[in-house]
């Protein structure tokens, strides 16, 4: 079995000056997870987890702790600490969040489907006569390496597909502690108020050459451009060890039954380098059982240097066997130290193959 060792991407330059770690749980890594229904560890009936579900959240979140709230009508009370939900609503989000595997340069995505969304053909099939109200999902980071004070890095990745046109943020986001308490910002100032923007739909409609919103021929239903994903990322500190983990708050909109939304990243950096990019739109292409060896190597600029038998990633990236097979993935500051053996390197829009002897 090959071992990866992941090494400092930076040294102490001085005080304050430490490398970056990944607190990303690893059932959040999507790309490595099995199809189908992902696991949601508890439902709560209410704004945020109650102080009952804080020792478990703290207790399971290395291994990656999502948590499921919602308003009246959505998830009752005696969900509060429960695997298995027990009201209509609870179980529709249940059977609607799901791994899917869209191929290509995306891969395996978390899937959070609306349950009349027939614009898209994976994940669950649809029914229209389920539904939910206003609810929330809570992706805690690792509790093992985070510290107070420390400059931690959410980031997502993902995309809205539609079945009408949507004029309003299907979501918005907030940075909380495992005790409900708002995360600072880098700055030492509380977050009071919901993180909105960037969350639009407009983003990943098709456009003509004028940037019209393109429609099928019904005239009714946006057409989307698959290929299109938004960045968005915030720096936050927890404010006292208490606090720790974090949680991204990510709150769904009432009644929006027409939407999926994609995540292809939910990640945690600690001591990230460079400014957080926020509304930044990339593209990965869907399609397909998979990617190719040669469609890896078809590369672009470089996201990755490679110094022997290591490899240091300036934006996060993956390590293929010579089969086509992910052996590894990296966040953007990363280095990798590799065994003997024939690899394929990704970052980016640059790709290589690697031979260590």
């Amino acid at each position: 079995m090959k071992k990866f060792y992941f090494l400092a991407a930076a040294m102490l330059l001085g005080a304050g000056a430490y490398a970056q770690t990944d607190l990303t749980p690893d059932r959040f890594k999507f790309a490595n997870q099995p199809e189908g229904e992902f696991t949601i560890n508890y439902y709560h009936g209410g704004a945020n987890p109650n102080a009952a579900l804080q020792l478990p959240a703290v207790e399971e979140a290395d291994a990656g702790c999502l948590i499921v709230c919602g308003g009246p009508g959505v998830i009752a009370p005696q969900n509060e600490a429960e695997t298995a939900p027990s009201t209509a609503n609870a179980q529709t989000l249940k059977k609607y969040t799901t791994i899917v595997d869209l191929g290509g340069e995306v891969g395996k995505v978390l899937c959070v489907k609306g349950p009349n969304c027939s614009a898209v053909d994976f994940g669950p099939e649809v029914d229209a006569s389920a539904g939910y109200g206003w609810w929330n999902a809570n992706f805690y980071s690792k509790a093992t390496g985070a510290e107070a004070l420390t400059t931690t890095r959410l980031r997502l990745v993902y995309k809205i597909i539609g079945s009408t046109e949507l004029a309003s943020d299907i979501f918005t986001l907030q940075m909380q502690t495992t005790q409900n308490n708002f995360a600072n910002d880098a700055t030492g100032e509380a977050k009071t108020a919901e993180i909105k923007g960037y969350f639009s739909p407009d983003y990943f409609y098709q456009l003509d050459e004028y940037d019209e919103i393109v429609y099928d021929e019904d005239g009714v239903t946006p057409l989307f451009d698959e290929n299109k994903w938004m960045v968005y990322e915030i720096d936050f500190q927890v404010p006292d060890a208490g606090g720790i983990p974090v949680r991204a708050k990510v709150g769904f909109v009432a009644g929006a039954k027409d939407w999926t939304v994609l995540f292809k990243e939910v990640t945690y950096t600690a001591n990230p380098t460079g400014d957080p990019v926020q509304g930044e739109v990339v593209e990965y292409e869907m399609g397909g059982e998979g990617v190719s060896i040669e469609e890896i190597i078809n590369g672009g600029e470089a996201a990755f240097t490679v110094a022997g038998d290591q490899v240091s990633f300036n934006e996060a990236g993956n390590v293929y066997s010579i089969s086509g097979v992910q052996v590894a993935d990296a966040v953007a500051g990363e280095t990798i130290t590799l065994d003997r053996g024939i690899y394929v390197v990704k970052a980016g829009n640059k790709a290589e193959k690697l031979i260590v002897k």
